[in-house]
């Protein structure tokens, strides 16, 4: 009976504990809404940053990206994490107005790393590869228990903004 019945995979599972957990996690800080996955194409959630109780103007997109620490791939150091993105979405994501971050949830321990990839990648050449690797640090974490966004996540907005108009 099972064989004919479709499977919940384990990266599925891990995948939407991830955009969960995502979910959770930065409702606190944000109007965080998600992208209907039928429309995916690299972006899962579109968020504003909340001061004081009222909408900002700074705007980002994200990408959720789930493990459950089997997986994860973290430098001799132990200070960051690696995680390959295909080429064609980093080129979708330089394309559009707002920051893009990679988030990704570690769902066993229940943190969130983040990173700006675009900021790593904005002198590299990587139009030869299929893939890139982005370096998550792991100081770069959000978790139920955080009660601010780092300051430094603001600044990557910012820093994007400012940049975006001299492409």
């Amino acid at each position: 009976m099972n064989n004919k019945l479709p499977k919940l995979t384990k990266n599925q599972a891990v995948g939407n504990r991830a955009a969960s957990k995502l979910k959770e996690v930065m409702q606190k800080f944000c109007i965080f809404q998600e992208i209907d996955t039928s429309q995916d194409l690299g972006i899962d959630f579109i968020g504003t940053i909340i001061e004081n109780e009222h909408p900002t103007t700074y705007n980002f997109n994200a990408q959720c990206k789930g493990t459950d620490s089997d997986g994860i791939n973290m430098n001799l150091a132990k200070t960051e994490i690696s995680y390959s993105i295909k080429t064609k979405t980093i080129n979708y994501w330089k394309q559009k107005k707002d920051n893009t971050f990679i988030f990704l949830v570690d769902v066993n321990k229940e943190i969130v790393y983040w990173a700006a990839p675009l900021r790593e990648l904005e002198n590299c050449d990587f139009s030869k590869q299929e893939s890139v690797t982005i370096h998550i640090p792991i100081e770069n974490y959000i978790s139920s228990k955080s009660d601010s966004l780092s300051p430094d996540f603001k600044f990557e907005i910012i820093r994007y903004y400012a940049s975006f108009g001299s492409n």
